[in-house]
């Protein structure tokens, strides 16, 4: 018959002398962890990496943005493009209809020192440019957009 094994045990049995051999393993870590200098380490290291960590954010931001600003300037120059191209129109109606698409499109005030030119335009073709600035976010980087777009001048031929 097997006896049930009671909850207090000796002080010479087996369980009672493992207990007793992991005790002072269990105080000699902790002892060796106090006063070995590495207090406050996890707060330099933070110091440390959290700009770089920070920057890194902001320069992904940046990037859209400056992305976005080009993809407006592009825009507006098309929306140029195919005003002053249409027969009877002229360059400066173009410039005009880009300044309006900027100023409803702008509203966020993405771009700044907008120019829009026609600078290069001849009596058969068409040439927008639209240069703005971007709006910055990482301390210390200027951005400049430089858009262009060209186009022929409609013209109606009759057939012989």
């Amino acid at each position: 018959m097997v006896e049930p094994v009671s909850r207090q045990t000796a002080a010479g049995s087996p369980l009672a002398a493992l207990r007793r051999a992991h005790q002072p393993a269990q105080h000699a870590r902790a002892s060796r962890r106090v006063g070995t200098g590495e207090e406050g380490s996890a707060s330099l290291e933070l110091s440390i990496v959290f700009p770089a960590v920070l920057l890194l954010v902001l320069t992904v931001i940046q990037a859209g943005l400056y992305l976005h600003a080009r993809n407006l300037a592009l825009s507006a120059a098309r929306v140029g493009l195919d005003d002053a191209r249409l027969q009877g129109s002229s360059p400066g109606a173009g410039v005009a209809h880009a300044h309006s698409y900027l100023a409803e499109q702008n509203h966020s005030g993405l771009l700044s020192g907008i120019t829009v030119s026609s600078v290069g335009s001849t009596a058969t073709s068409v040439h927008m440019r639209v240069t703005a600035h971007v709006t910055s976010i990482v301390p210390g980087l200027p951005l400049t957009v430089d858009q262009d777009a060209d186009g022929p001048v409609e013209q109606f031929t009759r057939q012989p």
